[in-house]
């Protein structure tokens, strides 16, 4: 037998053995192999792995990973996030603390649960399947059985005896139309849009009714041309007409219309216009205000829904007010829509213009040449009538119109708006309210 092992120098420790009996065990080999050398370079078990391994210098803790290709030390886990008792999750890869899910040791407690991304779903309460007792607080119940709990929408439960499942048979309605434009050079007040208001009014499901808000009629800018008159109202079988347009200086007789007109200041003499026009029952509007002649030629206000627009006095001189509107509380708070507008200045002898009526009238321009003011918005309000002068301002629009429907939220909700409507949803306790502002279109259940 031969055994070799070469070293580069007699001092490496290299020797020959040849033939069997130049080996036997009395001859041993030792020393250490570097790792260049393909050994460790350490005499013991624990420094030869400790060799091998990444330096452990300041490492104390990490575990040992790989890249594929080489190995290094890594920290195990993360800080945990949040405060003391908050369940973790992961947070675009780090951890964090959720405030609405804590839990003690004991009880697991959720501020609150939704759901994201769908459109129904079921939370299961299930009883601890151990001996005691387990409570969930709901919103107190009358007694009555077979409640169900509903929603406001804001966040509020409450028990109800029974689904919104079906339409409404019969419902509110308030139909208010567009305000009537004030009168140019003096002029006479609008005339209110035209206003209807019941408790019950039948429907039925799957049909399509109309909604129509009126707009509030243009305000003259010439003394020959009277103000617009506002546009109709509908709701259903329901229409409301648009106040009349206010006189004008050249053309001073008030218009017809829900509420009539006020008559222009003017050396003619001339008569508000009708209210109720066309007639209806329950009357919707009332007349407008007279002018009056020499000395001060005033002009009169517009009518409103509770009362006729003021007649104009000569002596001592006074301008027509706007007739006063009319309250309703069919969205769950008091509101008075449909003022008559108050009629203008006269620059003759100085006469004041007048205020609007209570419910949306605009006021009548109070100074010489000094425009209308605008009914209000929603309101049906009249325009006030501008003052006359030598270069006089134009008579305010009138406001636009309102159609409101409410019924018991025992009922169902209306499944179709048509786009062209303007709509919001007041709170009125124990109802729906649909507020339509502007447009014109169908709804249904």
């Amino acid at each position: 037998m031969t055994i070799t092992v070469t070293h580069s120098t007699a001092a490496d420790g290299s020797f020959s053995a040849t033939g069997a009996t130049a080996w036997n065990a009395s001859h041993t080999l030792s020393g250490t192999i570097d790792i260049a050398n393909g050994g460790t370079g350490q005499a013991t078990s624990t420094a030869a792995i400790n060799a091998l391994l990444p330096t452990q210098a300041t490492n104390s803790g990490k575990y040992l990973t790989t890249d594929g290709t080489n190995t290094s030390w890594a920290t195990a886990g993360g800080s945990p996030g949040g405060s003391t008792t908050q369940v973790q999750y992961n947070n675009a890869g780090s951890f964090a603390g959720s405030a609405n899910l804590t839990f003690n040791g004991t009880t697991l407690t959720a501020a609150s649960i939704a759901y994201k991304g769908a459109t129904s779903g079921t939370v299961t309460l299930t009883a601890p399947a151990v001996a005691g007792s387990q409570s969930y607080v709901l919103p107190t119940a009358d007694g009555t059985a077979g409640q169900v709990l509903k929603t406001d929408g804001a966040g509020n439960l409450s028990w109800t005896s029974t689904l919104p499942s079906s339409p409404p048979t019969s419902v509110e309605y308030l139909v208010v139309a567009g305000g009537g434009g004030g009168g140019c050079a003096i002029g006479g007040g609008g005339g209110a849009g035209g206003y209807r208001e019941a408790s019950s009014l039948g429907v039925s499901g799957s049909t399509n009714y109309t909604v129509t808000v009126g707009a509030g009629g243009s305000g003259s800018s010439s003394s020959s041309s009277k103000g617009s008159t506002g546009s109709n109202s509908v709701f259903s079988s329901i229409t409301s007409n648009g106040g009349g347009g206010g006189g004008s200086n050249a053309t001073p007789a008030g218009v017809n219309g829900g509420s009539g007109s006020g008559a222009a200041g003017s050396g003619t003499v001339g008569a508000g216009g009708t209210g109720n026009t066309p007639s209806t029952s329950p009357s919707q509007g009332n007349n407008g205000g007279n002018n009056a002649q020499a000395p001060s030629y005033p002009a009169g206000g517009g009518g409103g829904a509770s009362a006729a627009g003021g007649n104009a006095v000569a002596t001592p001189a006074s301008t027509g007010v706007g007739g006063a509107g009319t309250a309703s509380s069919i969205t769950g708070s008091s509101v008075t829509r449909g003022g008559g507008g108050g009629g203008g200045y006269s620059d003759i002898t100085g006469t004041a213009g007048s205020s609007g009526g209570a419910g949306g009238g605009g006021n009548g321009g109070a100074t010489a040449n000094a425009a209308g003011s605008l009914g209000t918005a929603n309101t049906g309000g009249g325009g006030g009538g501008s003052g006359g002068g030598g270069s006089p301002g134009a008579g305010g629009n009138g406001g636009s119109g309102v159609v409101i429907i409410a019924y018991p939220d025992t009922y169902s909700a209306l499944s179709s708006i048509g786009v062209g409507l303007t709509y919001d949803q007041p709170t009125r306790s124990g109802y729906r309210v649909y507020r339509f502002t502007a447009g014109t279109g169908t709804i249904s259940w």
